[in-house]
C-alpha cells in the first residue's frame, strides 16, 4: 500500500519530496501504517524508526519530533495517515493525545463519508450507463427479431431465449462486480442442456461486460441453430466447442470455433433470420460455414494486453 501527501502546511520543498509517498520506508508514518497503531516520536535524532537519510530531511525541515495516526474506518480499514510534527523533542501529554485521537476520528469520519459518496455516485453513473446498454441491446434484439419471425408466436419464443441468455450473462457480470467474466462459464452454461452431446476445451479467458454480453448472446443462438436445425435436431449430432490464444506479431488472437458433426445434412439457410445476421455481425472478425458434414462458427478476436477481451 502507498499513501501520498494529500495536504500539509510548514514544510519546505526537499521534505515534501522525500516523504512525498509513504510505503515501507523509514517514517513515522510507515510505522503507523504497518502497526496500524499510534506512533510516537520523541526525538527523531535518537530514533530507530529513521535511517540517516530520513533523519538528516526531518532535522533539516526543523521537525524533531512527531506523531503519526492511523485513520482507519468503522470497519478498521485504513483510509489515511495523520501527522503532527514539533520543532523541539517533545513527548505529548495525555489531553494532547485525546485532542489528537479526537481529530484523528473526526477526519476519519468525514473520509469515509466523502468516500462513501463518492462511491454512490459512481456506481449510480455506472448502473447508468448499463441500463442504457441493456436496452439498447433489448431494442435491437426487439427490432431484429420481430422483423425477421414469421408469427408473433415465433417472435415471442425467439425473444423470450435471447432475453433469458442476456439475463444469464448480466447475472454473471453482476455478480463479479461488473467487472470480467470468463468465457468457460458462459460456453458450459449453454452446452449444459445437451451435456452428453457436446464438449468445450479452452484456457481460461476474461470477457470485459460488453464482450461477456455478446458471447453469451452468440452462444445461445448457435445452441438454438443446433438444436432446431443443426446437429442437435437429430440423434447421433455433436458439438464441440474450441478456443485457444495464438501470438499475432506484436499482439494476440483468441481464436473461437464452434463445430457441428454427424448431423443432419446442412445448407445455407433460403433467409436471414436475426440468428444469421448475428452469427455474421457480431464479430466482424467471424466466418460461417455451411458444409455438408456441419456447421462451423469461426472467430478471430484481437486480445489486449491483458489477455482479456
Amino acid at each position: 500500500m502507498s499513501l501520498k501527501i494529500a495536504a500539509q502546511h510548514g514544510f519546505n520543498p526537499p521534505f515534501l519530496r522525500f516523504f512525498e509517498s509513504v510505503r515501507d520506508d523509514s517514517s513515522a508514518c510507515a510505522a503507523a501504517m504497518r502497526s496500524g497503531q499510534r506512533i510516537i516520536v520523541e526525538d527523531v535524532a535518537n530514533s530507530d524508526i529513521f535511517d540517516d537519510q530520513s533523519r538528516k530531511i526531518m532535522l533539516e525541515a526543523e521537525a524533531r519530533a512527531v506523531v503519526s495516526v492511523p485513520l482507519t474506518s468503522s470497519r478498521d480499514m485504513l483510509l489515511d495517515m495523520m501527522s503532527v510534527h514539533f520543532k523541539t523533542p517533545h513527548r505529548p501529554s495525555e489531553p494532547e493525545l485525546t485532542r489528537l485521537e479526537l481529530v484523528a476520528r473526526q477526519t476519519a469520519d468525514y473520509l469515509e463519508r466523502k468516500r462513501a459518496e463518492e462511491a454512490e455516485r459512481t456506481l449510480g453513473r455506472e448502473l447508468q450507463h448499463r441500463s442504457e446498454n441493456v436496452l439498447a441491446v433489448f431494442g435491437s434484439m426487439a427490432r431484429r427479431t420481430l422483423s425477421k419471425s414469421h408469427t408473433l408466436e415465433d417472435a415471442a419464443e425467439a425473444l423470450d431465449g435471447r432475453l433469458r441468455a442476456l439475463g444469464r450473462a448480466n447475472r454473471r457480470l453482476a455478480d463479479s462486480g461488473w467487472h470480467n467474466v470468463d468465457l468457460t462459464e458462459i460456453v458450459s452454461a449453454e452446452l449444459s442442456i445437451f451435456s452428453g452431446r457436446t464438449s468445450f476445451k479452452g484456457s481460461k479467458i476474461e470477457l470485459d461486460p460488453q464482450y461477456g454480453q455478446r458471447f453469451a448472446l452468440l452462444m445461445h443462438e448457435l445452441m438454438t441453430n443446433a438444436m432446431k436445425y443443426g446437429a442437435l435436431s437429430g440423434p447421433n449430432g455433436q458439438v464441440t466447442v474450441s478456443w485457444r490464444v495464438k501470438d499475432d506479431g506484436p499482439g494476440q488472437i483468441l481464436s473461437f470455433r464452434w463445430q457441428e458433426r454427424d448431423g443432419p445434412p446442412v445448407s445455407a439457410p433460403a433467409r436471414r433470420g436475426f440468428g444469421s445476421c448475428l452469427f455474421e455481425t457480431i464479430f466482424p472478425q467471424s466466418r460461417v460455414e455451411y458444409a455438408v458434414q456441419g456447421f462451423t462458427y469461426a472467430a478471430d478476436l484481437p486480445l489486449e494486453r491483458s489477455g482479456t477481451l
